[in-house]
């Protein structure tokens, strides 16, 4: 999972070469790492999917700083009820640690087009835990 997405990433910088995608920060990591963790704690499918959604919200969206919000929000909705361990960690891997790469990103990607939401790989899933 992990080398197929480092391979999209190489994939879609080839498609915008003017916005410096950061790939060797692998900030993609903590996404394929917190996929993982929904597979381990057997999140129902119904979570999957919603999560699956603010993902992929968040990459239509480039990281603006409001979506990123809305999203660590919208996954302490989620999870903070019935799974505070997986959004600790989640909080923690995902959000905290990569604040700062976010905002970069996001100003990178202000210098090309629209992205597409299936551009890291298709439409969210609900079934696989893919994040």
């Amino acid at each position: 999972m992990l080398a197929a997405m480092t391979a999209r990433a190489e994939e879609v910088q080839k498609q915008y070469p003017s916005a410096d995608l950061k790939l060797e920060q692998k900030w993609w990591v903590p996404s394929v790492d917190f996929g993982l963790l929904m597979l381990q704690n057997d999140l129902p499918v119904e979570i999957r999917a919603k999560i699956n959604v603010l993902f992929a919200k968040l990459i239509q969206h480039k990281f603006a700083p409001e979506i990123v919000t809305e999203a660590r929000q919208g996954l302490r909705e989620l999870l903070q009820a019935e799974h505070s361990d997986v959004m600790e960690r989640v909080d923690e891997a995902f959000f905290v640690k990569h604040e700062a790469q976010f905002a970069e990103f996001h100003r990178q990607l202000q210098a090309v087009g629209p992205l597409p939401v299936g551009c890291f790989g298709g439409e969210p899933s609900t079934g696989s835990g893919n994040a």
